[in-house]
């Protein structure tokens, strides 16, 4: 017999413990390894305990892959940047600045990998992460 270990979706202890046969199976979510340390969070790394002091922070929700206009333009708003981002497109030359007036104006989606979204973020200052925040605001308005 063996002693296995149960772990919730962070790999946190969950502080249940079973015997198993040699030959059975590991079920899922289940370690088998020596006792987790009785201290703390106890965290599975993969080959053994590491001890934690909080619970890890969530990973952040999916970035969308698309917005609608209007949500896209009031989480611009909200955040500041819709005066700024219009200025900017108006600023644009060429056939470039020809197609993304057309794109603002006329679009009822914004797709988050848009060349219209990689000019915006970088003359507005935006990193990768930041636009994905902004996509996920966007997101939650109905």
């Amino acid at each position: 017999m063996r002693t296995i270990y149960e772990i919730d979706a962070d790999r946190i202890a969950t502080g249940k413990s079973r015997q198993i046969g040699q030959k059975d199976g590991r079920p899922p979510h289940w370690v088998v390894s020596a006792k987790p340390p009785p201290e703390g969070l106890a965290q599975w790394q993969g080959d053994g305990w590491l001890v934690l002091s909080e619970r890890p922070a969530p990973p952040p929700p999916p970035v969308p892959d698309v917005v609608s206009m209007r949500q896209a333009r009031l989480a611009l708003s909200r955040a500041g940047l819709l005066a700024n981002a219009e200025a900017a497109i108006a600023g644009m030359t060429g056939e470039a600045g020809d197609e993304a007036r057309i794109e603002w104006e006329y679009a009822t989606e914004l797709r988050r990998d848009h060349p219209l979204v990689a000019a915006l973020g970088q003359t507005l200052g935006l990193d990768d992460a930041a636009k994905d925040d902004l996509f996920r605001q966007a997101a939650q308005i109905l």
